[in-house]
């Protein structure tokens, strides 16, 4: 029982730290940013991901073994953006995959969501479906429910798509932050990231410069979470350490030099 428990709680907490989080309390809508914290605008210019299909390890404290998982992003024939990512451990299957508008000045429009988890502890699903023209996003399986939808809200996913997006255009300097409107379904989160700096990172695949990153919790949150993004690789994610509230740490990486989708 206490080996079924630590995995379903390693993955659980895999997919937390880089998804909007289930359940909070109601709070006011959050406002997007558009500037960095010395007021300048942020650029806004052409952008667009290449494909990728990348492999990464992750490791829980505690736990003797590592996990697998992917990370997919693919172009479809009417230009949306598909992006998918997988995480297997014994027994124990994470799914989430995302479908969104890319505009022509790099915008992100969410269209759909989809979490599943197969395994130890039976399964769990939600699906968000995004109604830009009746301005509603509606979530089915596991706490259904229908909510407000305003222009710049994100998914669990594409925020990390916009991440990469802002990173990559440029003009953001050491302890600036970005900032995005996440909904799971209900009342969205502000997820704050500030950048931390450059750093050179070892990887199972090699080393790499890179740009560290780091969230910015509430105060007396405990949790820490920071992000590496690679510019040899589109400033795809090469790397992720969280710290969940026990002091308990995820470490993400990836495994081999990602492959074009």
């Amino acid at each position: 029982m206490l080996k079924k428990l630590t995995l379903t709680a390693c993955c659980a907490m895999l997919a937390a730290t880089m998804t909007a989080d289930a359940d909070f309390e109601p709070s006011s809508p959050p406002a997007i940013a558009t500037a960095d914290t010395s007021g300048h605008a942020l650029p806004v210019r052409p952008w667009a991901p290449a494909p990728f299909q990348a492999h990464y390890r992750a490791r829980y404290d505690g736990v003797p073994f590592s996990a697998k998982g992917r990370r997919i992003l693919v172009r479809d024939d009417d230009g949306d953006l598909r992006f998918f990512s997988d995480l297997r451990m014994l027994l124990l299957q994470v799914e989430e995959e995302a479908i969104m508008r890319l505009g022509d000045d790099g915008s992100l429009t969410p269209h759909s969501y989809a979490y599943r988890q197969r395994g130890l502890g039976g399964g769990r699903n939600r699906e968000l479906d995004f109604d830009w023209e009746a301005g509603e996003v509606r979530r089915s399986g596991d706490k259904a429910r229908t909510h407000r939808l305003d222009p710049g809200y994100l998914d669990p996913v594409s925020w990390q798509l916009a991440l990469r997006r802002d990173v990559s255009r440029g003009g953001l300097a050491v302890g600036d932050v970005v900032e995005y409107a996440v909904t799971d379904g209900g009342e969205p989160k502000t997820y704050t990231i500030e950048v931390r700096g450059a750093e050179s990172v070892e990887l199972p695949c090699g080393t790499f410069e890179t740009i560290m990153l780091e969230r910015v919790f509430e105060d007396g949150d405990t949790r820490e979470t920071r992000i590496w993004l690679a510019p040899e690789f589109d400033y795809m994610l090469v790397r992720l350490e969280a710290v969940d509230d026990s002091g308990k740490a995820l470490r993400l990486e990836l495994l081999e030099r990602p492959d074009a989708a």
